[in-house]
């Protein structure tokens, strides 16, 4: 059976990761394509599993622009209105590709991937699949999705979380699958990987660190979580915040910047280190003490979280969306009220004062992970909806 991935999230972003390891667990009669806009930092991982193609117009977020124009004038209109252009270039282009292939199935990876393949799907009459990683809280978003699954092209829409089907499940509920998404255990295994966090940023052996990896966007609650960690024992010095990740790039926005002063005017811009983008967020990963992920708005997953429990280290989330569902609604991990930095504060506090209990839920969390959400079973999950196509 071949198979047609659009994903153009291929510099580390979780829809990107999250289909590497989807494409691990996939039964060995499914042949896999995969159209990408460039390598990236795992386009060679990728090819491990399948053929890539590289389609430069295929963007991951319509204000990424990749016209020289758009970038050196630095105007964000400027860029959505590239971004648009592209994406009707991309449309065409991987028309024609769909028609050289000839596949059984067009699987649409991630949200902007979804317009493409619906109308690649529909001009070339190939069957489609959306996997759908991301929660559409807008009304135009919720309804021009919606507008998309229920097109007849559309055979299945693939959640990855409860959060994330709750639309489809009201306007397609025949087609709609909930599969969280898999990760490789092995590649996370703690004892294969060599710590350099501490050591890159002289942060000493002793030292508490409470750490965030992600992209920087304002959603994620970064400024909450700075705000709450200025709160947690003022006075001692032998506790560091640290922001692994960073911006996308061709995405005009000074949120990087504004962080660093909201550290300083806090007084801990000192103990707040910015790691910035590490195409490999394991080793630092493993130097948390504990992993936040505080988003204001409800995630689709929150990919790092099993990540981090897999690595053993505890994770403290934002009480709403599929990072909830993810800890077990707090039986894996540790919950606060989202966007309200006192509770966060709160229960930063009680992780600092005794971190014993959370250490007990990642074991029981990484231990749900392996039996559940392993490459082999959702591979089997997914090849079993693109047989039966």
């Amino acid at each position: 059976m071949k198979v047609l991935f659009l994903s153009s999230c291929v510099n580390g972003g979780g829809a990107g990761r999250s289909l590497l390891h989807l494409l691990k667990g996939l039964l060995p009669d499914i042949e896999s394509i995969v159209v990408v806009p460039e390598y990236g930092i795992i386009g060679k991982d990728l090819e491990q599993y399948a053929t890539l193609h590289v389609e430069p117009s295929f963007l991951e977020r319509i204000q990424k622009s990749h016209f020289s124009l758009a970038k050196s004038i630095q105007l964000p209109w400027l860029a959505n209105v590239f971004g648009g252009f592209s994406v009707g270039l991309a449309m065409i282009r991987i028309s024609k590709l769909t028609k050289h292939i000839r596949p059984h199935v067009i699987y649409c990876n991630h949200m902007l991937a979804e317009p493409v393949g619906v109308f690649v799907g529909w001009i070339t009459k190939t069957p489609v699949i959306l996997h759908a990683r991301n929660l559409h809280l807008s009304g135009f978003g919720r309804w021009f999705y919606d507008f998309l699954a229920t097109r007849n092209i559309v055979k299945a829409v693939i959640c990855n979380s409860k959060a994330t089907s709750e639309q489809y499940l009201q306007s397609c509920p025949e087609k709609t699958h909930i599969i969280y998404n898999s990760i490789d255990t092995t590649y996370y295994q703690r004892s294969s990987i060599e710590p350099l966090l501490r050591k890159e940023f002289s942060i000493p052996s002793e030292a508490m660190v409470v750490g965030y990896a992600g992209r920087l966007v304002e959603w994620k609650g970064i400024d909450d979580l700075i705000q709450a960690f200025a709160k947690v024992q003022p006075d001692t010095k032998n506790i560091y915040l640290t922001i692994v990740g960073g911006q996308d790039s061709g995405v005009l926005n000074p949120l990087e910047k504004n962080l660093k002063k909201l550290a300083f005017e806090l007084g801990v811009g000192k103990r707040v280190i910015f790691c910035g983008f590490k195409s490999d967020v394991r080793p630092y990963v493993c130097d948390f003490d504990v992993s936040v992920v505080p988003s204001k708005m409800p995630e689709p997953f929150g990919r790092v979280i099993i990540e981090s429990l897999c690595l053993d280290v505890p994770v403290i989330v934002s009480a709403h969306g599929g990072a909830y569902e993810v800890i077990g609604e707090g039986k894996f991990g540790d919950a606060f009220a989202a966007g309200n930095v006192q509770d966060l504060v709160n229960v930063l506090t009680r992780f600092l004062d005794d971190p014993k209990n959370s250490h007990e839920k990642t074991k029981l969390g990484k231990a749900h992970i392996e039996q559940e959400l392993s490459t082999a079973r959702i591979g089997y999950l997914v090849s079993e909806i693109l047989h039966k196509l």
